[in-house]
């Protein structure tokens, strides 16, 4: 009896130890958005070196990098940034020498978000043509894969600065339904795209309420709800947007599956 509880025992140890190294893995992205969220960028850079000194430049590490990257350039600290942004971009690129691009779900995220705060990063020192013409050879090269839609995403803030804004479909709405944009010509309209999930989308509210709008504002949702007002301040719409977020992200952390396949 002695002799099976001590064989059971060493076949578990062995199990821990095989798993470890795969927790450590999986936390890996986790724990650097953690320290980054709590401006410890120093930890995250630390931890990021102790794991690629055991483990490599593995796509996890690729990603959690790309962290470091777009955690650098929400704090405006851009030659950081585009330092963290290029590294990634050339270590995704030795990867992709190997195998696929859409292999795993980490490379993706991490050449995605790459090419993103490169882009951002030559935008705000004036590349503007720079970082078009960076957007359009990535969409070339990577047209076929799931960063289409990332890339296509960014290229769009770059190129429709300045130009009339495309048409929107709003089959689902909240209120009266909101007009078409071309019945708004000549008057101001503030287009506000946001997701329930989005650190962006809330960091941008702030500077978007000082604006003033006559007589149409038209708040869009990932869903394709919008909502029309008329009032020359957004305070209703901002007031309706905090609830709305509120409650889906609630529903979020509740693990409700079917918020999750609505807003994704």
């Amino acid at each position: 009896m002695r002799s099976r509880i001590v064989r059971w025992g060493l076949v578990f140890a062995g199990i821990l130890l095989w798993l470890a190294p795969l927790v450590a893995q999986a936390d890996l992205v986790g724990d650097v958005r953690t320290q980054l969220a709590q401006n410890s960028s120093s930890a995250a850079e630390s931890e990021l070196r102790t794991y690629k000194a055991q483990h490599g430049a593995t796509p996890e590490y690729l990603e959690a990098l790309s962290w470091m990257a777009r955690g650098a350039a929400s704090t405006q600290h851009w030659d950081q940034a585009t330092a963290y942004a290029t590294e990634t971009r050339t270590l995704c690129e030795r990867q992709l020498a190997k195998r696929k691009l859409d292999a795993e779900p980490h490379l993706p995220i991490a050449l995605g978000a790459a090419y993103e705060v490169l882009a951002q990063g030559m935008a705000e020192k004036g590349q503007h043509a720079q970082a078009v013409s960076l957007l359009r050879s990535a969409l070339a090269r990577y047209g076929n894969t799931s960063i289409r839609a990332r890339l296509q995403k960014n290229l769009n803030l770059l190129a429709l600065v300045g130009q009339p804004a495309p048409p929107l479909q709003a089959n689902q709405y909240l209120g009266p339904k909101p007009p078409a944009l071309a019945s708004l010509k000549g008057s101001p309209v503030l287009l506000f795209f946001w997701a329930h999930w989005c650190v962006d989308c809330k960091a941008a509210r702030a500077g978007a309420r000082i604006y003033r709008v006559r007589p149409h504002a038209i708040l869009r949702r990932p869903a394709g709800h919008a909502c029309a007002v008329e009032q020359t301040e957004l305070q209703c719409v901002w007031s309706e947007y905090d609830a709305y977020s509120r409650r889906f992200e609630s529903r979020w952390a509740s693990g409700d599956v079917s918020s999750r396949s609505a807003f994704v």
